[in-house]
Parts: C-alpha cells; structure tokens; sequence
C-alpha cells in the first residue's frame, strides 16, 4: 500500500513525536522527566510493533480473506500478547520503582491495570491507524482516479476514429454468410473478427465475464494474429474443464497475450511459440494463469522498453484495484524465453 521509503520515513516521525510527547510532553506536568522517560522508552516500542504486526502485516495480507476466524484470531493473539508483556513490565519494573507503594496493586491479573494497559497500548495504535487507513483511502481514489481518466480518453479517441461499431459488425455478419459459400476458410477469420468486437461491443463492459468466455476472446485474439502470421506462430493452450464457473473481470488477461505476442512473436524472424497454461485450484481459491513464448535475444531488450511496457503497467493497476493484496504477477526472462505468470485469489 505504502512505499518501502514512505513507510519508514512516517514511522520515524510519527513515533518519535509519540515518544517526545510522552516523555517531555506528560512529564513536565509533574516533572517527573525520568518516570515518564522510562516509561516511554518501553511503551512506544511496544505500540510500534503492536500497529506494524496489525496493519502491515496482519491487516494487508489477511484482511480481504473469506476466513475471518483466522484473521480475527492472529488479531486478538496480538493485543493479547502485548498487552501481557506492558503489564508485565509494569508489575515488576515500572510501578515498584515509580509509583507509590499505595498505588501499586500486587495482583498481576488485576482487570482494572489490564484494561488500562489496553486501552493505553490500542490509543497509540488507533492513532496510528488512523493515518494507516486515511492513506489507505487516497492511494485507492488515486488508482480509481487514474484508470476512471485512462478509460475516458480510450472512449474519446474510439469516437474519434471509429466507425460505428453496431454498423460494423453487422456487415461483417453479413460478409461471414456470403463467404462462408465461397472461401469457408475466409469464413472464418471473418468470424473471429465479428467474436471479437462482438465481445468488446456488449461483454467488455460487465462487471465480471465467466473465465471460458473470456478465454473464447482471448482465442479470437490470437487467431487474427495468426492470419496475419500464419505458420511462423504455434500456439499451445490448456484451460481446465470447470472454467465457466470462475469469474474475473473482462480483458483482464489481454495485456499478456498482447504482450506476448507484440514481443515475442513480431520481434523474431524465426518460428515462434506461446503457451498458455490455466489452472485453478478450488480448495485455495486460486486463479494461475501462466504464458510462456520463445524470444529472440534482441527483443528481450525491448520488453523492458517505456512502450513495451504499458500493457502490463495497466495491468498492474488494474490488479491493484479489483484484487488488492490478492495477486502476484512474476516476470521469468531467461535464455530464449519469456514467461509471465499471474496468481489472483478469487
């Protein structure tokens, strides 16, 4: 959610004001400096910790699982722990050392000292959290934001150049009957054009597509690249048989095929191959979705390039929003190779 650097400069900030203010800030009320010293210099570490293993880590990996005993539970074993460990440095350190013999209560399990020792610890780290989740918020509306402006200008630029798409794919309907009498195999390239914008015409625009119509386009796709490569373009594809019961968001998986192709196959003037492997493992929730393709050494240079890598920066965006903190995209260069492979908990 944060940037390594922005999260380590905040936390110094934020905790060292914290510990200032507990330190000099209430000591200088009584001007007990050393009491209130002591005491900040095991309670701030304490409240640190305690909000780094809830929000950074408890909270970003687990927060948008469907077990919510699990993450309720390292939740509660969290406070638990810390507030044991601030009430024992209470009862063996700080209060015989610091506080009046009236004032010390010599039962350890005493609720009233626990649940000050919480409400003290959790203070801290609402505080915390506050900011956590206010930042939370804008880097989600800046992400929204960002592909709400991208969407608008692909809208505008289709109206600037398109012809009418209703129009369109009429007339190729139309085409594909005729031809289909006199060059069956014309017949079908023109079908998968019309699939295709078929798709983007009225599919594009839901919210969530069944998998194996969004794969039916992604074969479309790479059909009309075939007509233009013909035999130097092997594909390979394996989909799993229960592929209309998963739901994902439409042309999700464009950019990589796009990718691949753009890549992979136009940069090589030999024989190229793309695989596609599709997995999905019901009992962890989880979509796989693996491509591999053959590269010539030249082009892997070009991957890596500013325009090369728009499709997948998109992507990237797009995985931020719809599956946050639920994806994991890797990228394997090797030695006439190129693989990308894309996890998403569904």
């Amino acid at each position: 959610m944060f940037s390594k650097g922005g999260v380590i400069k905040f936390n110094i900030i934020f905790w060292s004001l914290l510990f200032l203010y507990k330190w000099i800030g209430i000591g200088a009320l009584s001007n007990e400096y050393e009491k209130y010293f002591v005491y900040s210099i095991f309670h701030i570490p304490v409240a640190f910790l305690t909000a780094t293993l809830t929000f950074h880590i408890v909270f970003e990996k687990l927060h948008d699982t469907k077990n919510k005993v699990v993450f309720w539970s390292y939740i509660i074993a969290i406070a638990l722990f810390f507030v044991f460990a601030k009430r024992a440095f209470s009862y063996f350190y700080f209060e015989p050392n610091y506080l009046p013999k009236d004032e010390f209560d010599e039962n350890f399990f005493s609720i009233p000292k626990l649940l000050l020792e919480l409400v003290s610890l959790y203070l801290m780290v609402g505080m915390y959290g506050m900011f956590y989740f206010i930042k939370h918020w804008s880097n989600q509306r800046q992400v929204l934001d960002a592909l709400n402006r991208e969407k608008v200008k692909s809208e505008l630029d289709l109206l600037k150049y398109q012809v009418h798409p209703h129009f369109l794919f009429n007339m190729l309907n139309n085409i594909y009957s005729t031809a289909i009498l006199k060059s069956p195999e014309t017949a079908s390239q023109i079908l998968h054009l019309s699939n295709f914008i078929e798709y983007n015409l009225y599919h594009s625009k839901k919210e969530l597509v069944p998998l194996n119509e969004e794969f039916d386009y992604l074969e479309n796709f790479i059909e009309l690249h075939k007509i233009r490569l013909g035999d130097k373009l092997n594909v390979e594809i394996n989909l799993p048989k229960n592929s209309e019961e998963l739901f994902i968001q439409p042309l999700l998986l464009l950019p990589l095929i796009e990718n691949s192709i753009k890549h992979g196959v136009n940069n090589s003037i030999k024989k190229s191959w793309i695989k596609i492997e599709i997995d999905i493992n019901e009992e962890l929730k989880e979509l796989s979705f693996k491509i591999s393709n053959s590269v010539e050494e030249p082009s892997i240079t070009n991957i890596n390039s500013e325009k090369g890598g728009m499709g997948l920066e998109n992507l990237k965006r797009q995985l931020k929003l719809y599956y946050p903190e639920r994806h994991l995209l890797n990228i394997l260069k090797e030695d006439g190779l190129y693989m990308v492979v894309l996890k998403i908990i569904y």
